[in-house]
């Protein structure tokens, strides 16, 4: 990577990446860094970016690449494509987890007689 403040990662970039970590068989800091750099910038899309948890998604998005950069098949010459389709699922499965977390939480609060917003509500007999 560069020492620009702006930092760009192109297709190319990446491919060598990929070949060096395919090389040495695993992943290395550099491609690490790349993945981090690719989460971190995915994160900035609209539909991303207005959550409290963004952090968490970038760090599974990061990590996910991690896991499946050796998948990636080296004969295409476009890796942003794989990677970006990794990133989105990864997000996608920590706003999914977080939303089950909300709806058990509300549903914990309303069985305790407080109310989703944290209101208190009269009890009333289920019975």
């Amino acid at each position: 990577m560069s020492s620009d403040p702006k930092q760009y990662l192109t297709n190319a970039t990446l491919l060598l990446l990929l070949q060096e970590s395919h090389t040495v068989g695993y992943c290395t800091d550099d491609l690490a860094s790349a993945f981090m750099l690719m989460s971190r910038r995915y994160a900035t899309k609209p539909n991303f970016s207005g959550y409290s948890y963004v952090q968490d998604m970038i760090a599974a998005g990061a990590a996910n690449c991690c896991i499946h950069w050796h998948k990636f098949d080296m004969t295409r010459p476009h890796p942003f494509s794989y990677f970006t389709t990794v990133l989105y699922n990864s997000f996608i499965a920590v706003m999914r987890d977080e939303k089950e977390q909300q709806d058990i939480k509300n549903a914990l609060s309303i069985d305790a007689g407080i109310g989703e917003r944290g209101w208190k509500t009269e009890a009333t007999d289920h019975s």
